[in-house]
């Protein structure tokens, strides 16, 4: 039934008349549909403040998972939410191999492309005190939320660098260098780089892929690194009401056991890619 009535309009739509008509209610649409969205976006950032103040007692820091003790320097994450960082859930699906290749002291470099706000930079500095952190990212919001939280962590061994290039791997080539990559749907073209591709031939990766934005990503990147690396899928699974801490969340309502769940609308996926060679 809503295909017959989506072909009937796109065939009056052909019309002049009736798209002139029709201009005004495609608007009032479109306006109601950003202001169902901001309701939605502010409605969570009220839960979230609650839970911050009722449950976790406006603690900044990270109460679990490998990066426990991290601190935030103020209530504010990018492109993701942060509860889930703060109780220690966030991307729990690939803790074990984040705290395995930690284990690693061959690494010359950890690479970080796509810091956002710095859980990663700022976790895995404090997580691998002895290795040189470089995280790169192309918002200046960012990179100054970045350098705060560095900062706050007295994360010494982090540089904070902006926009990562196409010859930024130079730097790096014929070395052994952990590479964590999360680009919201540009790992098509990094990864398609064959300077890039060239440069982490002896270093391990995680990245995140992101399928809904091109659905050529994942198998594209095993292609890439399948005759240099053991490669490894690991899908987006969400978290469960009952997986929350129950000593943080044992009388709190489901909604906002939902928000303190909620990391993402999109089943995203991640790679664990280990070098073949160590060099």
């Amino acid at each position: 039934m809503v295909t017959i009535i989506r072909k009937t309009t796109y065939f009056l739509m052909q019309f002049g008349v009736i798209r002139l008509i029709s201009i005004p209610f495609i608007a009032f649409g479109n306006l109601l549909r950003k202001e169902r969205i901001n309701y939605t976006l502010d409605r969570r950032k009220k839960l979230e403040r609650l839970i911050l103040e009722n449950y976790l007692h406006n603690n900044l820091k990270v109460i679990s998972g490998p990066f426990k003790g991290m601190e935030y320097p103020s209530f504010k994450s990018f492109t993701s939410t942060i509860i889930p960082k703060l109780i220690g859930t966030y991307e729990s699906e690939i803790y074990n191999d984040i705290e395995s290749l930690a284990k690693d002291n061959s690494y010359d470099n950890v690479i970080v492309i796509g810091a956002a706000d710095g859980y990663y930079a700022v976790g895995l500095a404090l997580l691998m005190p002895q290795a040189k952190i470089v995280s790169y990212d192309a918002n200046p919001e960012a990179l100054n939320f970045c350098k705060e939280f560095k900062e706050k962590n007295n994360a010494t061994n982090l540089d904070i660098r902006g926009v990562f290039l196409d010859d930024t791997m130079d730097e790096f080539k014929q070395k052994r260098n952990l590479v964590v990559c999360d680009v919201d749907g540009f790992e098509y073209g990094l990864f398609t780089n064959e300077n890039f591709i060239s440069s982490i031939g002896i270093s391990d990766v995680i990245v995140e892929t992101h399928d809904y934005i091109d659905k050529r990503i994942t198998q594209m990147i095993l292609d890439q690194l399948s005759e240099t690396h053991d490669n490894k899928v690991i899908p987006y699974k969400p978290l469960k009401l009952d997986e929350l801490p129950e000593s943080i969340f044992k009388n709190t309502n489901n909604e906002l056991k939902r928000v303190a769940t909620l990391e993402r609308i999109v089943d995203n996926k991640w790679i664990i890619a280990r070098a073949n060679s160590k060099g």
